[in-house]
């Protein structure tokens, strides 16, 4: 055996008396009050952020574990507290971190929702534009058509005017006559004037009138 060997040996029961002295032991309670509370702390901040009411159930694994801490410590068991201690300091950040994770998916929904209606309220616009455009087509037609129908109707003035200041009409009548006595034909011309409006060429009638002389 080396030298430090034996020290270690015959050092080992002194290691095991201090170990179990009160002293140990009170260090031990200590540090079972000091997880307990690390524990309880945590806990708080998790029921004042709200994450007691949205993980109920892992909130309630949480405060078993620090319960059960509470009476190992009562019990004289400071190992078992520490342990039951530092249990429920991790359930406790476990339902902090799912509390958070639980938030920003609301707000990830949220964020999702406001663009859908971002974009529910540009497509309106658009389409109100596109009604716009058609309506002022439609005004823009509606005016053109007007603007026609005033040239034709000057149009019609126009020519209304003309025929109204136009010479009266003459209608021309041939008349022939046949003397039998002497066999001679004679062509008498008569012009009709007439004060009535100018009419087509196709309302134009040419009257021929044959007398026969006994």
């Amino acid at each position: 055996m080396t030298p430090k060997t034996i020290y270690l040996t015959a050092l080992a029961p002194a290691l095991a008396l201090a170990l179990a002295s009160p002293a140990f032991a009170e260090g031990k309670g200590d540090r079972a009050q000091e997880a307990i509370a690390a524990a309880q702390a945590k806990l708080e901040t998790a029921r004042a952020s709200g994450a007691a009411a949205d993980v109920p159930q892992e909130f309630a694994g949480a405060e078993q574990a620090l319960k059960d801490a509470r009476e190992d410590v009562s019990a004289g068991k400071k190992e078992d507290a520490i342990i039951a201690a530092n249990h429920a300091s991790s359930l406790a950040d476990a339902v902090v971190l799912e509390h958070q994770k639980h938030r920003d998916m609301a707000a990830a929904h949220q964020n999702e929702d406001a663009r859908a209606q971002v974009g529910a309220a540009q497509q309106s616009a658009a389409d109100a534009q596109q009604t716009a455009a058609a309506a002022q087509q439609d005004a823009a037609a509606a005016r053109s058509q007007a603007a026609d129908a005033n040239a034709r109707a000057e149009n019609a003035q126009m020519t209304a005017a003309q025929a109204a200041a136009a010479p009266p009409a003459q209608v021309a009548t041939t008349v022939t006559t046949t003397d039998h006595t002497t066999g001679t034909v004679h062509h008498h011309h008569v012009v009709h004037h007439t004060t009535t409006p100018a009419t087509t060429a196709s309302d134009t009638t040419r009257t021929t009138v044959t007398q026969t002389v006994q």
